[in-house]
């Protein structure tokens, strides 16, 4: 549905690593090959030990980005060359500002080779604005610090809009996308079912956080968004499900953008979101549940190319 195999006759992400904040990655799943791990001695504040999932969900998301079947595994990814760094999380704010201290210092230093993506797949479980924290808050600091060393980051849009505060499952407001996840300078992804919707009921789909975004001033959110059903990665296995919440569609976005990254390496971060919208496929919903669309690995790749100075 996002035409990620189309985009692999290009390429499958090689050059790029993806980093998956969660809550951490299964070490033995075969879908991450040991030449595509990449150790970094990350000093979280809760957990020492990045490449064990005692959840399932950061295996999860590191498989939708870049599993391989090359490496064993029994699904690809998005961009299934790509490095993978595992990083465990107890996603606090102090924590996460650890994380990404050591990680755009990694990158800065030349410890992570080439283009670097972040995957986020959390958020804030809430219904409406009490300012738990503020943009001046050192967490938002580090990641907009993080986007200006280059680096992509990609967070889920959230999933709030019906169980958690009780919405109109077919309504495409108030807003439920909150925090940081919101941020114009990341890139915030919802997610649709089979048929390209967030608003058909029952589906889960429609828990899909609303837009336009507590903090969105000038891109209103989400961004994007990719679908989310069926068998995936699920700790040490596999599990079927429903739907994969906007947890299962950011991962799939950090994917699309290291194929980008992986045949242009001189995209900046807004240049790579920048594209990512324009070549979506279009979706009848509003802007407010599906954004600019349905990400398109295949457009958006060529788009990236074309950017290439002299191309």
């Amino acid at each position: 549905m996002i035409r990620a195999p189309q985009a692999w006759s290009t390429t499958k992400g090689a050059g790029v690593t993806v980093a998956i904040i969660d809550t951490g990655v299964t070490k033995t799943l075969k879908e991450f090959g040991p030449a595509r791990r990449l150790d970094l001695d990350i000093p979280s504040a809760a957990h020492s030990n990045h490449w064990s999932d005692e959840v399932g969900h950061g295996s999860m998301c590191a498989a939708i980005a870049v599993g391989s079947v090359a490496d064993g595994g029994k699904y690809d990814g998005v961009a299934p060359e790509a490095k993978l760094i595992a990083v465990r999380t107890d996603f606090s704010a102090t924590d996460l500002f650890l994380i990404y201290d050591e990680l755009i210092s990694a990158k800065k230093t030349g410890t992570i080779n080439g283009p670097l993506g972040i995957s986020n797949s959390y958020g804030l479980y809430q219904c409406a604005s009490n300012s738990v924290m503020q943009q001046d808050h050192p967490y938002l600091r580090n990641i907009l610090a993080a986007i200006d060393a280059d680096i992509t980051v990609v967070f889920a849009a959230g999933n709030n809009h019906v169980d958690v505060c009780q919405h109109k499952p077919d309504g495409d407001t108030p807003n439920t996308i909150w925090s940081v996840n919101s941020h114009d300078r990341v890139i915030s992804v919802g997610t649709v079912d089979r048929n390209g919707s967030n608003q058909m009921i029952p589906s889960k789909h429609t828990n899909s956080s609303r837009g336009p975004g507590e903090w969105a001033d000038q891109f209103k959110k989400p961004d994007v968004v990719s679908p989310t059903f069926g068998e995936v990665v699920w700790k040490d296995g596999y599990q079927v499900m429903e739907w994969w919440g906007t947890s299962g569609a950011c991962p799939q976005v950090a994917g699309l953008a290291a194929l980008m990254l992986s045949k242009n390496s001189q995209l900046k971060p807004a240049q790579v979101a920048d594209i990512i919208r324009k070549t979506a496929k279009k979706l009848s919903g509003p802007q407010t549940c599906v954004g600019a669309g349905m990400i398109d690995c295949e457009q958006a790749l060529a788009a990236a190319i074309e950017a290439i100075p002299g191309a």
